[in-house]
């Protein structure tokens, strides 16, 4: 799965979103959303939700910090139906917590695995961030890539 690109759109009166065509065929008919990190909120198919729920099965529901987590990621996750114009229903809850429930511009972006939905002010100051530091946090990635294949190599 290669999600990519980067979509304005806005939110209609009825708190639909359009899922962009590209985006909405590589993602297929069964989709969730959830509570994004850094204020967005992400859509995943299903088999990809599946593959990060997978592994919180291995937290202790016992311990305080694993099960408030674990409320707060299924309790914010929805199934929507998509209609046939390719429109998702965001809730009420949703549109607040990212600041949508006064304005309507979303920037939906492609994520490699999944999509974000960002309020278009909130995602045009971390871009401008971003931006100032792609190169530098490119550089380290690659570094950090080499230094693995390395350890590798070392360990044959």
């Amino acid at each position: 799965m290669n999600l990519c690109g980067k979509y304005f759109h806005s939110i209609d009166d009825k708190s639909r979103l359009i899922l962009p065509l590209k985006l909405r065929n590589e993602l297929g008919n069964e989709i969730c959303y959830t509570r994004g990190l850094d204020g967005c909120i992400a859509i995943y198919p299903l088999k990809e939700y599946e593959k990060i729920v997978a592994k919180f099965e291995e937290l202790d529901y016992m311990e305080d910090e694993n099960r408030n987590f674990l409320r707060t990621f299924y309790g914010d996750t929805v199934i929507p139906d998509i209609d046939k114009q390719g429109r998702i229903l965001i809730t009420k809850d949703h549109l607040i917590r990212m600041g949508l429930d006064k304005k309507k511009n979303v920037v939906i972006v492609g994520v490699h695995t999944h999509i974000e939905v960002w309020e278009q002010e909130r995602y045009l100051a971390i871009q401008s961030i971003n931006n100032s530091s792609f190169e530098i946090h490119a550089r380290n990635i690659a570094a950090r890539n080499m230094r693995a294949k390395e350890r590798l190599r070392e360990d044959e």
